[in-house]
């Protein structure tokens, strides 16, 4: 069961990355830094509408669930109970249900930061140096906090004078903190329909969290 969920992804993930990343770039148009940031969006796009179509299963990867492994990671599971889009071909048995799509998962989760490091190049007009030292940060907070605080920096203009797209911040948040966001519009769906609590319930966080270490400074 190991063995199918999770060595044999990694090892076929590795080589649908290879792939992949080939693809992306010898279809890579000749053109403006614009023109590139359009073309890897796209390709972005094409790895959420993977992730939304197999929902269910990319949370239960994401989460590292097991409750039914026995379904999807043993050779002679029943399959007719396994409602995938795109199923494995019960005839090969060299693999389970579940094994290639959690190597599409792997696979698609790395070349979509590769792409988001492109992005974040093109935007800086400069190469991304991925620093590997004690200093690298990455968001450990929830994705909908950083969405939130992507749509504050937008909607008061904090970044190139105002003219900074929603998007473009939400990928160099992602790119330099290392957090997956992916739509950012769907997810503040979510913001806009709290109730009980504020709909800025992390800004006002911060700001509580400020006035605290101000009256501290000042006592």
């Amino acid at each position: 069961m190991i063995f199918f969920k999770e060595i044999r992804p990694k090892i076929l993930a590795h080589k649908l990355q290879v792939s992949v990343e080939y693809n992306i770039s010898v279809n890579e148009p000749i053109g403006t830094s614009d023109v590139l940031i359009n073309y890897f969006e796209e390709a972005i796009k094409g790895f959420q509408s993977l992730f939304k179509l197999n929902s269910f299963y990319y949370q239960y990867y994401r989460n590292h669930f097991s409750e039914l492994d026995h379904l999807y990671f043993i050779r002679n599971a029943d399959h007719s109970q396994i409602p995938l889009p795109e199923i494995t071909d019960p005839e090969h048995t060299d693999t389970t249900p579940m094994s290639d799509l959690f190597a599409k998962f792997i696979a698609f989760e790395q070349v979509n930061q590769v792409i988001i490091y492109r992005i974040a190049a093109l935007m800086n007009n400069s190469p991304v140096i991925r620093a590997e030292s004690e200093f690298e940060l990455r968001w450990t907070g929830d994705v909908i906090n950083a969405v939130e605080l992507a749509y504050g920096i937008w909607l008061t203009g904090q970044v190139n004078d105002g003219n900074a797209s929603l998007n473009q911040i939400v990928r160099w948040i992602e790119a330099n903190l290392k957090i997956s966001i992916g739509i950012a519009q769907r997810k503040f769906t979510e913001i806009s329909r709290r109730k009980r609590l504020s709909i800025t319930k992390f800004i006002d966080q911060m700001r509580a969290a400020i006035l605290g270490k101000a009256d501290e400074h000042n006592s």
